[in-house]
């Protein structure tokens, strides 16, 4: 395997174990203060980028 291939995989991995992390951090937080968690920061982040392509997808059509 090449330098950057190793790279990229580790890369990849440690986006995945933050954001794992994050989610049970918040978790552990709305414990902490006696309410069932709603959303996530990550679930929020991905309604926006959903959101964000849908109004590129459609700006894309009017051009």
């Amino acid at each position: 395997m090449s330098g950057f291939t190793l790279q990229e995989f580790g890369l990849a991995r440690f986006k995945t174990s933050v954001t794992k992390t994050m989610k049970g951090f918040e978790y552990v937080l709305a414990k902490m203060q006696g309410e069932t968690p709603s959303r996530t920061l990550a679930e929020h982040a991905t309604e926006r980028a959903r959101e964000t392509a849908q109004a590129a997808k459609e700006k894309a059509k009017d051009l």
